[in-house]
């Protein structure tokens, strides 16, 4: 098969010309752009051929996956609530929920959200498109389980993320666990005491370097 290379995501139209101008949707990247704009940053979701055949129309097929954008994807749109991490400590992907929450999910829920992606995609582009790669080959395990793994990276959050005055809240099992709340004692000592043999430190010199750090880091000694 001969044909061009297309590497080109969806182009909005400006707010002010959308009555006007109606956006242009004729391949996988355009479309799977459209629906989620926020991720312009992460470049179009496919490199595309396009190429034709004798008594056909052009034809585009979307040969490679831009693995990044659909890890970035699977994080939600911001804008709409929807939230969606990775906290390493746990290796686990947790969701937002309509109550402000983030709850548990699992790998497979998200291989799923990833598949039906494609589908719809799949269904929306038939006239012009070989629509068997996006029902056939990006649904294979082995194509879901590595947008998975990017996404470990990509929606990874700090290692404070459920901790302290700013930490979100969980739901485990149906019950409400608020941020855990380390003190200001136990946090120098995390941070800056360092464990020494022979090595004494004594309650004066502990209290001063304390305070200068607690005003340094803006919490009370309390």
């Amino acid at each position: 098969m001969q044909g061009r290379y297309i590497l080109k995501g969806h182009t909005p139209v400006h707010p002010f010309l959308q009555e006007y101008q109606a956006p242009t949707i004729a391949t996988p990247s355009e479309w799977l752009g459209s629906e989620y704009p926020h991720l312009l940053k992460w470049g179009p979701p496919f490199l595309e051929v396009k190429y034709s055949t004798p008594g056909q129309a052009d034809r585009v097929r979307p040969v490679s996956m831009n693995v990044d954008w659909f890890a970035a994807m699977l994080g939600g749109q911001k804008l709409l609530g929807h939230d969606v991490v990775y906290f390493e400590p746990e290796k686990q992907f947790y969701f937002l929920d309509w109550h402000g929450c983030y709850v548990p999910t699992t790998e497979e829920k998200l291989r799923t959200v990833l598949s039906q992606q494609f589908l719809r995609c799949a269904e929306a582009l038939q006239k012009n498109v070989d629509f068997e790669w996006l029902f056939i080959k990006y649904r294979s395990k082995e194509q879901l389980d590595e947008v998975i793994q990017k996404a470990k990276s990509i929606l990874a959050v700090r290692n404070d993320f459920f901790h302290g005055d700013k930490g979100a809240s969980r739901r485990i099992d149906g019950k409400i666990v608020e941020p855990e709340i380390t003190s200001p004692h136990a946090l120098y000592i995390q941070q800056q005491v360092v464990p020494k043999k022979d090595a004494l430190l004594l309650v004066n010199e502990f209290w001063e370097c304390f305070e200068q750090f607690c005003e340094f880091m803006g919490i009370p000694t309390r």
